[in-house]
């Protein structure tokens, strides 16, 4: 006989819980809402949609994404911490309880932004070393290229002289094509650097955007503590006996911390930002000239009916070959997106593919 009592017989019920779902990854929403939580639509639908795309990082949270992509979500304007605080609000929350909930909230997004911003300060440097990088790669390939330009000027010279048409000449036609063979894998090296180059300013880009929206996040969220703890410490002479005025207090200089730190990695962002810009363009250009220098032919070398430009090598590599890849000089738009407010730089994974096939890094 069965047990009245057997709990099986009971209809389970998730207990719903109060959840930042700003804070949450998209595959931490996606559990929630297996587990049987009432996931707000937005979010389900971020989280859904960010599931569905490839090459998104997982530690990418809702809000920032929102403070990546410059947004403010779906709620009237609201930043994600005025908008946690109005879900507190309307799930009954106090605002003594508010005021707690938002210290720890801060402090997680500090601690955070702190974390970013010891991986951005590097950064900095390393923009400068790649674009100094890139012009001695350009530097030493145009010195190289142009005295294989001499070598094939006074291989054709030579051929041309009146002595030689008289006592016969010697066979040039191999050596000039084997000149300009190695002018072409010197191209071709040089490219290949640079785009490399081209793939390191990609990751620290990524790096900045990641340290600029944790930023956002600290000043967001500190401003929002602040806030709460000012409307706790103006609750009136019954604060001083309820513990409000105290926690207020907590509350108020906890938030300007966070929202201090922020504000330094915010700054610290854009010049990160601005340093990497200015390298993706020196990318770029030199990229370009190191193209412009890769013709070596002599003056007159197509008069005598040859093609030292298309030497017949087994992969029929050619200096001005289609095919090689360099990393093409950035449009405008690509370097004011650089250096603009890293916190509006889009991170979305068909953006930044889209932005690499731009500049032939793909």
């Amino acid at each position: 006989m069965a047990n009245s009592y057997d709990v099986t017989r009971v209809p389970f019920k998730p207990q719903q819980q109060i959840v930042n779902w700003n804070s949450c990854t998209a595959d931490e929403i996606l559990n929630y809402e297996e587990e049987g939580q009432e996931v707000p639509e937005q979010y389900l639908k971020w989280a859904e949609e960010m599931s569905a795309a490839m090459n998104v990082q997982d530690d990418v949270t809702y809000e920032m994404a929102q403070a990546n992509e410059g947004g403010t979500g779906e709620d009237g304007g609201l930043n994600s911490a005025q908008t946690f605080r109005g879900e507190l609000a309307d799930s009954g929350v106090s605002l003594k309880q508010q005021g707690k909930i938002f210290i720890t909230e801060s402090q997680a997004k500090e601690a955070e932004t702190i974390t970013s911003i010891g991986e951005m300060a590097p950064l900095l440097n390393q923009a400068q070393e790649i674009d100094n990088q890139a012009k001695d790669i350009t530097d030493t390939t145009k010195t190289r290229l142009e005295e294989i330009k001499s070598q094939v000027e006074a291989a054709v010279n030579e051929r041309d002289n009146l002595k030689t048409k008289i006592f016969g000449s010697r066979e040039d036609k191999g050596e000039l094509k084997g000149l300009q063979a190695v002018a072409g894998a010197l191209a071709n090296a040089a490219s290949a650097q640079l785009e490399g180059l081209g793939a390191n300013l990609e990751d620290i880009q990524g790096v900045v955007n990641e340290g600029a929206a944790s930023s956002k996040l600290s000043v967001d969220y500190g401003a929002e503590t602040v806030a709460i703890g000012k409307e706790l410490v103006d609750s009136g002479f019954m604060g001083i006996f309820n513990g409000k005025r105290k926690v207020g207090k907590e509350t108020v200089q906890q938030g300007t911390q966070t929202e201090t730190v922020g504000t330094q990695g915010t700054q610290i962002a854009q010049e990160a930002a601005d340093a990497n810009g200015i390298a993706i363009q020196t990318v770029g250009g030199e990229a370009g000239k190191v193209q412009q220098n890769t013709d070596t032919s002599g003056s007159d070398t197509g008069s005598q009916g040859e093609n030292p430009q298309e030497p017949e090598s087994g992969n029929k590599v050619a200096v001005t070959n289609e095919k090689t890849k360099t990393a093409k000089a950035p449009e405008e738009s690509e370097i004011e997106t650089a250096q603009e407010d890293p916190s509006k730089i889009v991170t979305d994974p068909n953006e930044i593919l889209k932005r690499k096939e731009r500049l032939g890094l793909t």
